[in-house]
């Protein structure tokens, strides 16, 4: 969705995907604070349902040492914690995913939580790839 809409203040151009869910727009976060993104997604939550999930993408490569497990643990347990009320997560190899975006056939066996579903990354269209990417990869879009 946006391919009709025109540009938005959070740096969104026009005919971009618009936001997914109730995260931040793609990139918006330079830094990856996923517990500052965790936090306010979990503080839009309408009291009811699952209207606001929480779409995490984690390449396990930025979470290193004996605590990872417990320091993706906590972020899940925080989430809910403070209102949360479903995380639709991926852990994937950022350089894997690249991977597969220029080339599918690369990494056929690749699955991707896209939203409320999951499907084999090269079975997407290309357009909801370049989606999947710029919203997982943060430090530049796919072209």
């Amino acid at each position: 969705m946006g391919q009709e809409l025109g540009a938005t203040p959070n740096g969104r151009k026009a005919g971009e995907p618009i936001s997914h869910g109730a995260n931040p727009h793609p990139g918006f976060r330079r830094d990856g604070a996923a517990t500052a993104i965790t936090a306010a997604v979990a503080s839009v939550q309408p009291g009811y349902g699952n209207a606001a999930p929480l779409q995490l993408d984690i390449d396990p490569s930025a979470i290193r040492g004996a605590d990872a497990t417990s320091i993706v643990e906590s972020l899940i347990r925080t989430h809910f914690a403070l209102g949360g009320t479903q995380i639709n997560l991926n852990v994937l190899n950022a350089e894997e995913v690249l991977e597969a975006y220029a080339d599918p056939a690369k990494h056929p066996e690749l699955v991707v939580r896209v939203t409320g579903f999951s499907a084999y990354f090269s079975s997407l269209s290309p357009a909801m790839r370049k989606f999947v990417v710029d919203r997982m990869i943060t430090e530049g879009k796919a072209s």
